[in-house]
């Protein structure tokens, strides 16, 4: 399932302006829901805390989670918004794809739709396997916790220098499914 990043105005004069940034977005959002995507947008998330932290912080909390999206939808008013247009100008600099209506999001989403993402969404015959499933999944996380904590003390290695049951744990994965 593909996640699409919302970006929009939302910063405004008054209350009601504000307000009206932030439906605008969550219509948007919804209809990207409709549509068979997982949406982030940030106007739900953050309505209330205006003023809690300086606007760079904000960007750059925003352009974090944009980096973990495949897309990102651009609302109607997004070119008189300062922080929309930082995301879309992030987006264009790294190649996201970028949607500017919603029929664009609808075709990304059914053109690049797997059978992995089907996978996911259909029941399995024996809940015992998707137990496991679920369990594998957590290991690999883990192993890839254990890297990022390498990183952050100085250590480069790769997946290949773990143990080979990193491997094992990710062949194990695709087979149950």
């Amino acid at each position: 399932m593909k996640l699409i990043y919302v970006a929009g105005k939302m910063m405004a004069d008054t209350a009601w302006e504000r307000e009206q940034y932030i439906r605008h977005a969550e219509v948007a959002a919804l209809n990207i829901l409709k549509i068979g995507a997982a949406v982030h947008c940030p106007h739900a998330q953050c309505r209330f805390y205006d003023g809690e932290m300086p606007w760079g912080e904000w960007i750059k909390r925003d352009i974090e989670v944009l980096k973990r999206c495949d897309a990102i939808y651009m609302c109607s008013n997004w070119k008189s918004s300062t922080g929309a247009t930082a995301e879309h100008d992030w987006a264009l600099t790294h190649g996201m794809k970028i949607c500017y209506a919603l029929d664009e999001v609808e075709a990304y989403v059914k053109e690049t739709d797997t059978s992995q993402d089907a996978a996911y969404s259909q029941p399995h015959e024996d809940p015992r396997r998707t137990a496991y499933v679920v369990e594998l999944e957590k290991q690999v996380r883990s192993y890839n916790r254990a890297l990022e904590k390498l990183e952050r003390l100085g250590w480069t290695c790769s997946l290949e220098e773990l143990p080979d049951k990193y491997e094992e744990l990710q062949k194990k994965i695709k087979e149950a499914l």
